[in-house]
């Protein structure tokens, strides 16, 4: 009889052997494909990361040019402004202030982009026009 109480047991250890290595072998396979998914992701974000970073710059150096041309149009009006005398003269400095200011950030703009397109005089040009 111990024999046939041995057999079943030695047959349930066997088994729980051989189930517990075949799962362990299942996970390390899953284990080694959820690593590879893993990294194949982290170099993803990492492209993604880099792409976002470079945009991100040119978008902020084009708001920074946008923003310095249109301070130093408005600060050379203003400076400009002050030194006139006559009065016809300040409406007319006045009424291309806007214009000068378009010209500023539109030049600024194609500075900024590379395209160096010359669409016109420059502000300095136009105000004394």
């Amino acid at each position: 009889m111990t024999q046939e109480q041995q057999n079943p047991a030695n047959w349930i250890i066997s088994n729980v052997k051989d189930a517990v290595g075949s799962n362990t072998q299942e996970i390390k396979e899953a284990s080694r494909a959820s690593l590879n998914a893993s990294r194949a992701m982290m170099e993803i974000y990492r492209e993604a990361a880099a792409i976002l970073r470079d945009r991100g710059d040119n978008a902020f150096r084009t708001g920074m040019a946008v923003m310095e041309a249109g301070f130093d149009a408005n600060f050379e009006q203003l400076d400009r402004l002050a030194d006139m005398k006559n009065l016809q003269d300040v409406m007319r400095f006045e009424m291309m202030w806007g214009a000068n200011l378009t010209l500023a950030i539109c030049h600024a703009l194609s500075k900024a982009n590379g395209s160096r397109v010359s669409s016109g005089p420059k502000p300095v040009e136009a105000a004394n026009a």
